[in-house]
């Protein structure tokens, strides 16, 4: 045993210099994009550069029209600001929506969704599923709304709820004729996980 673990030393001792006289590996640069733009359906988060590699943004100094990021470890003044209500009447409200137009739905954990149109609420419920949806607990009730990505087309959404006996469910609904009023009934449960 003695006499392999000598014969197998030079070769372990040799491979261990050629290894530590190697270059480093090249790491590629960091890309740092000189402007964020909001993005809208579509398009993307940062504007592609117009030369240089496909996924490269040039460094540019800041100007009037693409400002740097601020530092991320600084936080807001918070007394620079001042707060103001927007709505009120609502029923422990969880989450805010748009379906891409000027109204914004408002989901109740009790089961309903609320929209928000013009400045104040619209009276009747946009949906009311809460005699299927289990609230009485903290982490249940209706928890999240997505919209189609063709919504204006199709008026297809889904939800997020726990059901009265404590367990998720992923629906599916539309809208009915008047924009401001879904389909309860139009129920498509999509995925049901016991809890």
């Amino acid at each position: 045993m003695k006499r392999i673990i000598l014969q197998l030393l030079p070769l372990f001792l040799m491979a261990c210099l050629l290894i530590s006289s190697l270059p480093p590996t090249p790491q590629p640069a960091p890309i740092i994009p000189d402007t964020v733009v909001a993005p809208t359906l579509g398009q993307p988060l940062v504007e592609p550069a117009a030369t240089g590699a496909p996924n490269e943004v040039p460094l540019t100094e800041a100007s009037p029209t693409s400002p740097l990021l601020p530092d991320a470890a600084t936080f807001p003044n918070p007394s620079s600001y001042t707060w103001k209500t927007v709505v009120s009447g609502l029923e422990r409200p969880v989450d805010i929506q748009s379906a891409g137009d000027e109204r914004l739905f408002i989901i109740e954990k009790s089961g309903r969704i609320r929209i928000l149109q013009a400045g104040g609420l619209v009276g009747i419920p946009f949906l009311d599923i809460s005699d299927r949806v289990g609230s009485r607990k903290n982490e249940r009730g209706l928890l999240g709304l997505a919209f189609h990505p063709r919504y204006a087309e199709n008026g297809r959404f889904f939800v997020n709820y726990t059901d009265k006996g404590g367990d998720t469910v992923i629906a599916r609904f539309h809208v009915t004729a008047e924009p401001n009023i879904a389909d309860p009934s139009s129920e498509v449960i999509l995925l049901s996980v016991k809890q």
